[in-house]
């Protein structure tokens, strides 16, 4: 497989029978360099291949884009395939043009033309690219953030997390709350043996404890978790009963049980809550400064009974990194 360079030179490419690439042209600069960030997404690509080659369009499968799925890796089997909306021989023999049928994200990206294998790029005398070598050109995008929606005065959703016949209640038991992008497993631990991932958060019980007694250890056990401390939210008991409030976003509950048939543990949803105080921002998977955007003056709110922006002194910005 080889690498890409621009710098090659012309005459080692006359050397080959089958097309060799000489450039790609993304339509926001003059060429696609080898491990580029491009902080603008292209929308089209002109792949220019060695001149007097003129290229099959039965055959343009062979140039594969595909990008990493966000982990910046193309080996573990995550990558997304990317289908152009449009391929084909471009004003000249020798280009390809590939126009995408959608604005790329942020994410690593590898082309790949290919040599070998059963459906090769060739040129109209059936000879393969680069006489059977691949080559692979990689790219980021890195696009900043972007809003993707705004919520105003969100309607969540409590969640009942009720705990039930105790002699169901198995040792290593869990259950998992989350609320928005943060999550807490929490294990049920039989007179404190040890968990059986240390990640989990300790939930020490007896043979002897009610109900009613579990559920209480359960509601000290989450107001010393992230979720508490943090504020994602709230949790009220009543009797064997906990009712899980969240701030901005409605809370969910998943269990990971030794005896799926004999449940110790059940979910029901609770009462509608507004949070008329509020509005939420959702950004791309792109990290904020967080000083930058806990700082009000980046945002404005308008009054539209007045349609007279409100003093930023009238409203505060939290941004919960977990979240985006």
């Amino acid at each position: 497989m080889s690498s890409y360079s621009t710098t090659e030179q012309l005459e080692d490419r006359t050397l080959l029978a089958g097309a060799s690439l000489v450039n790609i042209e993304p339509n926001i600069d003059l060429s696609l360099t080898d491990g580029e960030v491009y902080h603008e997404a292209p929308q089209e690509l002109t792949f220019v291949f060695s001149p007097g080659q003129q290229i099959d369009p039965n055959s343009l499968g062979g140039i594969q884009i595909v990008r990493s799925g966000s982990d910046g890796t193309f080996a573990d089997g995550n990558e997304v395939t990317i289908d152009p909306g449009y391929i084909g021989i471009g004003d000249n023999p020798n280009e390809v043009i590939v126009r995408f049928a959608s604005a790329l994200p942020d994410d690593n990206y590898q082309i790949t033309i290919f040599g070998t294998g059963a459906d090769p790029l060739l040129n109209l005398s059936g000879e393969a690219f680069q006489d059977g070598v691949d080559q692979t050109i990689n790219f980021e995008l890195d696009l900043g953030a972007k809003v993707v929606a705004v919520v105003s005065q969100p309607v969540l959703r409590e969640q009942v997390l009720s705990v039930g016949d105790v002699t169901d209640l198995q040792d290593g038991d869990t259950f998992t709350i989350s609320v928005g992008g943060a999550s807490v497993t929490f294990e049920m631990d039989l007179d404190g043996g040890g968990l059986n991932d240390t990640n989990n958060l300790q939930v020490v019980y007896t043979a002897a404890d009610s109900a009613s007694d579990i559920a209480t250890t359960i509601l000290g056990v989450f107001n010393s978790s992230l979720l508490s401390t943090d504020g994602y939210a709230t949790m009220s008991p009543s009797g064997v009963d906990l009712t899980i409030s969240g701030d901005s976003f409605t809370p969910a509950i998943a269990f990971s049980l030794v005896d799926p048939a004999n449940p110790a543990f059940s979910r029901a949803d609770g009462n509608l809550v507004a949070r008329d105080d509020q509005i939420l921002v959702y950004f791309n998977d792109d990290d904020l400064n967080p000083d930058l955007a806990n700082d009000s003056r980046f945002y404005q709110i308008i009054d539209t009974s007045t349609d007279t922006p409100l003093l930023i002194t009238d409203y505060t910005a939290t941004y919960d990194a977990l979240s985006d």
